[in-house]
């Protein structure tokens, strides 16, 4: 069945012998799927580090990019903004113009641009019309900086981080916020969280695990922030590598990955209204089919709001994302070889994966951030549960007068809420998808969780 599961893209990279995709992107405008990495040549082309996809054939983007110094160019992120290509990593030329780590194609050839980063950009993020990048420099278009800028299409703007050099490892805007993985203080580890409320860097939260603690990315998935690495729990969540903040609370997926010092996740995608995670882990929620011995590891996994269930055989070698495009899914990273299938590292899934092999159901822990849960309870019903219909809250003897009920679901999406609740109140569930949600009493003291199933 493996045969089956994967078709393999790329003929062959010559000279080089391998390649390593760590980009892609969408461009929904000319419908072209973008990949970036680290190669030289592809198939039968002679370019760096940057090819375009139409769903049958590959073609060039000029002569690609080149570093001028290594030899070795790398795309380390891409960004579709105000209608171009941005292109970011470790180069000197885009085609034939120097452009020191960002290149920007305009969908025919290269521009002419040169925002002269002292240093190299590796991070990007599009919100309200600017661009957001961040890496190893000091200064970028003319402005100095640590690490951290934004572009509003014609001029760069200094965001204030108070660190430098800054040893940052993600970035994302979430609900009007921006939030950084790394050092927001001297004294910080760059496994901290920090946000920028428009004035200032603010810390956040910290990431629990070992030596070998890192946030490798983040992302927006529906409501929530999917943060995302190599941890045990932030904010005193149980989440072993992979997290979601809704804004008022972190979720954890279950005991997640087995902590060594190797196994991270390296990206999160919603695919057809299930969570798809990669990286280079050996189990995820114990579930795996790794051969250690031979150095093949699980490294692809998803979550249909229920348990986590595998969709691939093995991996020689990390797996950085996947991505949709013309309704197909595709597979990219650094690996050669899936189950007994040689690759090179851009691959079309074609389903069919047997054992399917999935966990139990699992359960989502929870928590909140500068709440405690001080709810006096008392005498508290919940009943039926599970339930098919409809269920009923009985309750009584709380600790103030408002009190509040929501009901979120496996994702972090509010689907219920009521306030200054009653001594009794029955919830309509029969429009509610079957599954796990929980059920979140709070007043002014605090907040309590309760999983309810509906059948």
């Amino acid at each position: 069945m493996q045969g089956q599961v994967w078709t393999n893209l790329i003929d062959s990279i010559p000279n080089q012998g391998w390649a390593w995709f760590k980009s892609a992107i969408v461009d929904s405008v000319a419908n072209h799927l973008y990949i970036g990495g680290s190669f030289n040549r592809f198939n039968q082309f002679n370019t760096n580090a940057v090819v375009k996809y139409n769903g049958v054939t590959f073609d060039t983007l000029g002569t690609g990019i080149d570093d001028q110094d290594s030899g070795f160019p790398t795309v380390h992120s891409m960004q579709m903004f105000q209608n171009k290509l941005y292109v970011f990593g470790e180069f000197t030329k885009a085609g034939k113009y120097y452009c020191n780590s960002i290149g920007r194609w305009n969908g025919t050839s290269w521009d002419s641009i040169n925002f002269n980063p002292r240093g190299y950009v590796q991070f990007s993020d599009v919100y309200n019309n600017e661009l957001y990048v961040a890496g190893s420099f000091d200064s970028i278009g003319g402005i100095a900086c640590n690490s951290i800028a934004k572009f509003d299409g014609v001029n760069w703007h200094d965001l204030g981080h108070p660190i430098s050099p800054n040893v940052i490892t993600a970035l994302k805007n979430f609900n009007g916020k921006l939030y950084m993985a790394g050092q927001v203080t001297q004294a910080s580890s760059s496994a901290n969280l920090s946000y920028y409320d428009g004035t200032q860097w603010i810390p956040w939260v910290g990431v629990s695990g070992d030596n070998a603690k890192v946030v490798y990315g983040m992302t927006v998935i529906d409501t929530m922030l999917y943060v995302y690495g190599r941890f045990n729990s932030i904010a005193g969540t149980n989440c072993k590598g992979l997290a979601a903040y809704n804004g008022k609370n972190w979720y954890g997926f279950g005991n997640g990955l087995v902590t060594s010092s190797w196994e991270t996740i390296h990206n999160v995608q919603k695919i057809n209204g299930e969570i798809y995670v990669t990286g280079l882990f050996d189990k995820i929620e114990g579930i795996g089919n790794s051969t250690v011995s031979a150095n093949f590891s699980t490294n692809m996994a998803k979550f249909d709001g229920e348990k986590w269930c595998l969709i691939s055989p093995s991996f020689n070698n990390q797996v950085d994302g996947t991505i949709t495009y013309k309704n197909e899914l595709y597979g990219y990273g650094a690996f050669k070889i899936i189950g007994s299938d040689s690759v090179f590292g851009f691959v079309k899934y074609n389903g069919g994966y047997s054992p399917a092999v999935c966990s139990p159901t699992l359960t989502i822990f929870m928590s909140t951030v500068g709440l405690n849960e001080l709810i006096n309870f008392g005498n508290l019903k919940i009943y039926p549960n599970p339930a098919k219909d409809k269920i009923t809250i009985e309750f009584s003897n709380f600790e103030g007068f408002h009190l509040n009920l929501e009901i979120i679901n496996p994702f972090g999406q509010l689907v219920y809420a009521s306030e200054n609740v009653g001594e009794k109140q029955e919830i309509d569930l029969s429009e509610f998808p079957q599954g796990i949600y929980f059920l979140v009493l709070r007043n002014e003291s605090g907040q309590k969780t309760f999983k309810i199933i509906k059948e």
